[in-house]
């Protein structure tokens, strides 16, 4: 799951920075590690011995330029998503963000208990498209180049979002984000099977406990529960 977005240690070399941060990978295999020596090198465009002959005020200069070029990466990745706007504020024009392309989004609910939590991203993403999902034939709009929300509230096995993500993913979207209210534990392999799927959930839960019929989530979010 990607609630840990970076991870950054800075300190003087030899402290075991390198350490930790192998052994937060080897535990968690959704952190992205980029080694700072191996960013400043790439911004320098030379080995680490060329990189030891240079002065400090040189080292420093390839630095910063590690920095900017890691800022660039994340502003190209977002830049779609967000973009900066001037904001009306009782004490003068404030800067802020907002959504790039509302229309440029599509929410995929997964029904019928997806819709408990699509019905919320929709008041948010009101300009984009909405498909309720039950078969591969509810996906009749062009996906192509879309940046696609598929909403369930709970995420059990998987098996459904794999199924649908393969349906999605064969129309060329911009981009695939899934977002659940609770995944169980035992799923959140999808995250390690889809790297380049954004899963966002509320809850990882330890519990198995999977209905089915009348007991299943949709009955129980919206309260038709047989008796």
């Amino acid at each position: 799951m990607k609630f840990l977005k970076r991870i950054g240690l800075y300190g003087v070399s030899g402290t075991g920075k390198t350490t930790i941060l192998k052994a937060v990978v080897a535990a968690t295999s959704e952190v992205v590690w980029l080694q700072g020596s191996d960013m400043v090198l790439q911004a320098a465009n030379m080995s680490l011995p060329e990189f030891k002959c240079l002065s400090d005020r040189q080292k420093y200069h390839f630095h910063e330029q590690a920095i900017l070029n890691a800022v660039q990466i994340q502003h190209e990745q977002n830049k779609h998503v967000i973009t900066e706007i001037s904001i009306r504020h009782v004490q003068g024009i404030r800067q802020g963000v907002e959504l790039a392309q509302k229309d440029d989004f599509v929410i995929v609910s997964m029904m019928r208990a997806g819709l408990y939590a699509a019905e919320g991203i929709r008041s948010v993403f009101s300009n984009g498209g909405f498909i309720l999902y039950s078969s591969p034939e509810d996906l009749v709009q062009n996906l192509n180049g879309k940046i696609i929300i598929v909403a369930d509230s709970v995420i059990n096995t998987g098996k459904s979002i794999e199924r649908v993500v393969t349906e999605i993913k064969s129309q060329n979207p911009a981009k695939i984000v899934v977002a659940t209210l609770v995944m169980q534990q035992h799923a959140t392999k999808l995250a390690d099977q889809y790297r380049e799927i954004d899963f966002y959930a509320l809850r990882v839960s330890a519990n198995k406990y999977v209905g089915k019929g009348a007991t299943d989530t949709g009955n129980r979010l919206f309260n038709t529960i047989s008796s």
